[in-house]
């Protein structure tokens, strides 16, 4: 049985759910200890996530830097396994301690120093009856008529075993510790399911130049969607007037397209394309037959095994879908602009 995880991706409203679902299709796929209780997949590149904590160490660091780095991926890990936000989170229940060992032993490996000490930023106020009365007896003792008499006495460290951890790792050094922490997580996930093992936005398109870096294709791919700009406008309108949500992306019209072109000018080249399959929304719509053989020549998956076709991803609702911005004269205007100004985002397939 195949022990590669493969998955899908894509910018806003550009559909990778379609190609999820169809994935599940296939009697070959897993979705590990998750098929009951799925969620989107953070570690990676939430703020303070793994991929931060890359840029800090071996982009930005210094002596001042790096035990922040690696308390701030503490707790980003912490919170994702304390809290249950919904659709992500919740890793106490989803995994059970074994997520809070791979992230102690990813900070053990890159970890080189450690000193029971604190810089001054790295303090906060917090109110403790026992240290203000120790602090304040000892000051009594000192200097009883000290006009600073209550200064800093309930100054804390912000993180709780109050050691400073230094960590200048080489990139070897860093990308070997960071893929078993990965390893170990696609393990968790896993479980003691057997086959393709897919994963819900476990990175971004943005972060595909790194992906090579961590891990390889035989272990890991990734399905990246597109998505006609003019229907990726219509759902984000709809989504604002019909659910009354917040809109992650802006809606005037001229910064709408100004931020969607933008948003993809700052990917970089991926490392190794063996890892990556890109494809249209589209076209699991227009050429299913040929989409679905891509996909399957891509993740390893055989016609054969596609048992539950149509269940889950159902070609011939194309016409709920597709090219919704042709069904209403309500954003005619917008769509003008959107073809001016961006066509490069334009599906002409």
């Amino acid at each position: 049985m195949s022990n590669l995880a493969i998955t899908p991706t894509g910018y806003y409203a550009t559909g990778s759910s379609a190609v999820y679902h169809l994935l599940t299709e296939y009697r070959t796929t897993t979705a590990g200890v998750l098929e009951k209780n799925p969620c989107e997949h953070l570690p990676l590149y939430m703020p303070d996530g793994l991929f931060d904590m890359e840029d800090k160490l071996l982009r930005g660091n210094n002596i001042h830097r790096s035990d922040e780095a690696l308390n701030a991926f503490y707790q980003a890990m912490s919170n994702l396994y304390k809290n249950n936000y919904g659709w992500y989170g919740n890793y106490k229940e989803r995994f059970g301690p074994s997520f809070m060992e791979a992230v102690d032993a990813l900070i053990d490996d890159l970890t080189e120093f450690t000193l029971q000490a604190k810089w001054y930023y790295d303090e906060e106020m917090k109110f403790s009856v026992k240290h203000t009365a120790s602090s304040a007896m000892h000051r009594l003792k000192k200097e009883p008529y000290s006009a600073n008499f209550f200064e800093n006495i309930t100054y804390k460290k912000k993180y709780d075993d109050g050691l400073t951890r230094y960590a200048f790792p080489t990139e070897e050094m860093f990308y070997a510790a960071a893929g078993k922490f990965i390893r170990a997580y696609l393990n968790l996930c896993r479980g003691t399911s057997k086959g393709v093992l897919l994963l819900d936005h476990f990175l971004l398109p943005q972060n595909l130049f790194r992906l090579s870096k961590y891990i390889s294709e035989k272990e890991l791919r990734v399905i990246v969607m597109n998505r006609d700009i003019r229907d990726v406008y219509v759902e984000a309108r709809h989504r604002l007037d019909h659910y009354d949500a917040e809109s992650p992306v802006p809606i005037k019209i001229e910064e709408f397209a100004a931020f969607m072109k933008r948003v993809r000018e700052i990917e970089k080249p991926e490392g190794d394309e063996k890892q990556v399959l890109r494809i249209y929304y589209e076209d699991l719509f227009e050429d299913y037959e040929g989409t679905v053989s891509k996909v399957e020549e891509f993740c390893e998956l055989s016609s054969e095994d596609h048992v539950e076709m149509g269940k889950h991803f159902d070609p011939k609702t194309k016409n709920k879908y597709m090219r919704q911005y042709k069904r209403s004269t309500k954003y005619e205007r917008e769509i003008r602009y959107l073809e001016d100004a961006v066509p490069e985002l334009l599906y002409n397939g």
